[in-house]
């Protein structure tokens, strides 16, 4: 069921940023980003496309659970990820404030939320606070919520890249 969701997922972002790139723009385009801020969105892009390689892409092609090296490239990546997302939520935070004439704020906020839950529903499990029943909850907790997450962040990119 999961591999049906993470296609149909995927392949709708896909979509939607063909859409995107091809309507063309009705508002001036925003200021462009800062050299920081571009090295921290690139950060987050690698960090993103290494873990749901791994992760949403082992899922797809194989039913067996992620592992070996794989996995330590997972882990790698997730690390790489977190620290990019905080560097992103704070140089682009900016943009997308309440007074802020950025479109996509949405995109950019429901990025942030999720990457909490995508964060907190992998570490939690590896606390001793949690029953294995619980754990096998977090992570699916933790598929469902990282493919969502890499929809939102496709499609927040597009939008990044369509503004330059």
């Amino acid at each position: 069921m999961f591999r049906a969701i993470a296609i149909l997922g995927l392949l709708a972002a896909v979509l939607w940023v063909v859409a995107t790139v091809l309507r063309p723009q009705r508002k001036a385009p925003p200021a462009k980003p800062t050299g920081w801020q571009r090295l921290a969105y690139m950060a987050l892009l690698l960090g993103v496309g290494l873990a749901a390689g791994t992760g949403l892409g082992n899922s797809i092609v194989s039913s067996e659970a992620i592992g070996g090296w794989t996995l330590m490239i997972h882990c790698a990546a997730a690390g790489f990820f977190a620290v990019a997302i905080v560097a992103v939520g704070a140089l682009w935070a900016g943009r997308y404030g309440p007074e802020a004439p950025e479109s996509g704020a949405l995109l950019f906020w429901l990025m942030m939320a999720l990457s909490v839950v995508v964060i907190l529903s992998a570490v939690a499990p590896m606390t001793s606070f949690f029953a294995s029943a619980t754990q096998k909850d977090f992570y699916e907790l933790h598929r469902y919520s990282s493919l969502a997450l890499v929809v939102v962040v496709v499609l927040h990119a597009a939008r990044v890249v369509r503004a330059r």
